[in-house]
């Protein structure tokens, strides 16, 4: 926000941030950030030596915005909804336990059905596709 940039929560997870922010103006705070808060293991490898060693295109401040706190947060509104019982997300089909037999027999009939007329057509359309062709190649022999 204090480079001039729109900065938000996602509603998706807590940890994650939306912005319209350029690429090159993210890495630029990332970088800012590493060198404020150095890690233990020293950039000496090839990528991070890469990434590390590039001039910072914009001043980076982490001064707290004045619009940083969403109003949502200010009017104790809930952001992201609490579960209220494990494994409360969408459930398994809903099935019948009554004449479950008749059913399974009923399904199973019906998808022999269905693959026996597929190939039937299948065996029609492949006939009138060599048909076509040979009357082609006849006509094409008798020009």
């Amino acid at each position: 926000m204090n480079a001039g940039y729109q900065v938000s929560l996602s509603h998706t997870s807590p940890t994650s941030l939306k912005t319209d922010a350029p690429p090159e103006v993210i890495w630029d705070i990332m970088r800012a950030w590493a060198n404020m808060f150095p890690g233990k293991k020293t950039f000496e490898l090839e990528p991070s030596k890469t990434i590390m060693s590039k001039k910072s295109s914009i001043e980076v401040s982490f001064k707290l915005h004045p619009d940083a706190e969403p109003k949502s947060r200010c009017n104790n509104l809930l952001r992201f909804q609490i579960n209220p019982a494990p494994n409360w997300g969408p459930k398994c089909r809903a099935t019948t336990s009554v004449n479950n037999d008749k059913l399974e027999k009923k399904r199973s009939k019906q998808k022999s059905k269905r693959k026996e007329g597929t190939e039937e057509s299948h065996k029609e359309n492949v006939k009138k596709l060599k048909a076509e062709e040979n009357s082609e190649i006849s006509s094409e022999n008798c020009k």
